[in-house]
């Protein structure tokens, strides 16, 4: 079998397939839960190997302690089907125990190999590409998907999305004219790309395009501020900025608190974005009421510390500060 992209499937079902597409799709545009999702495939096929890997790829992708041992259960689970896999999908397993093993830049290395082999494989590229975030590696955020891009088409499944990675890792190596091209290109092709919109918003905020950058947010908030949308908070964080650089620290706080940090969630990339905003309110004096003692409440709380220093670094603003 074969995914839509033409990627070798070594096992599964017709409909377990279709529920991989779902589920990547989700993953995709960081909207619903596409653990929930692939989890439908799993309970009909336990067997469904590529549904393992989506499963343990995308929980990899919170880069939180937490994640480890349901990563870990994926990778136990694909050793029993290492018979039963073909070369794609033993790669993917070979880098998630990478991973699981705190080697970060072996499984993004094993990344690298597997797209050689298979450029279209698009859970590889976004979780790659995400893994080069978290890495703060620009030029692979650029290099890792031009590398797979002659493979793909405007026709093919997913390529809006290449597009929109491509727009953000040419705007972090300082291309920011090709990255708006690019980028107005993906959310052309893909009206919900978030992470396409996300790109844009760097290229606008790097240009000192804050009024128009506003403009460009709330203009499309219904593509990218839906409930279900797990990336929402981060394009609320931009919005953030842009107001709070435009002298309208109340607009920013409101945004705070319905679109950065609604609920008291303790998902470390919120947390990220809140400490973040608050911090550059408290550089300007400004008055955020008792908002850092809630948030560094929450970094206290679970067993995060220690993990990854991105996330330590802005826990210790949050302790400063509150």
């Amino acid at each position: 079998m074969k995914d839509a992209r033409g990627v070798p499937v070594a096992g599964g079902s017709t409909q377990s397939l279709e529920i991989y597409e779902q589920a990547l799709r989700a993953l995709n545009v960081y909207r619903g839960d596409a653990v929930a999702i692939i989890d439908q495939a799993l309970a009909g096929d336990p067997d469904f190997a590529m549904g393992h890997v989506l499963r343990a790829q995308v929980l990899v992708t919170m880069w939180e302690r937490s994640v480890l041992p349901g990563v870990q259960a994926g990778i136990a689970r694909l050793d029993t089907l290492h018979g039963r896999m073909n070369d794609r999908e033993r790669r993917h397993a070979r880098a998630l125990k990478l991973w699981a093993a705190g080697d970060w830049e072996g499984h993004r290395a094993e990344l690298d190999r597997l797209l050689a082999e298979y450029p279209r494989d698009l859970l590889a590229l976004q979780v790659g590409h995400l893994a080069d975030f978290f890495h703060s590696d620009r030029d692979n955020l650029r290099g890792r998907v031009a590398r797979a891009l002659p493979a793909w088409n405007r026709e093919d499944p997913g390529y809006g999305f290449l597009l929109g990675m491509q727009a953000f890792g040419l705007e972090e190596c300082g291309a920011y004219g090709e990255a708006e091209e690019t980028g107005r290109r993906a959310i052309e092709l893909e009206t919900e790309d978030c992470w396409a919109q996300h790109a844009l918003a760097h290229v606008m905020e790097m240009q000192a395009r804050q009024v128009e950058g506003i403009q460009f947010m709330e203009m499309r908030r219904q593509h990218w501020a839906q409930e279900d949308n797990g990336f929402a908070f981060h394009n609320w964080w931009h919005t953030a900025l842009y107001n709070l650089d435009q002298g309208r620290p109340q607009r920013a706080l409101e945004i705070y608190d319905q679109g950065v940090r609604p609920q008291p969630s303790e998902i470390r990339l919120m947390m990220l974005d809140a400490a973040a905003l608050l911090w550059r309110m408290h550089l300007r004096r400004l008055d955020t009421g008792k908002r850092w003692e809630e948030l560094a409440d929450a970094f206290q709380r679970g067993d995060e510390n220690g993990f990854y220093g991105f996330n330590d670094m802005h826990a210790m603003t949050a302790f400063v500060a509150a």
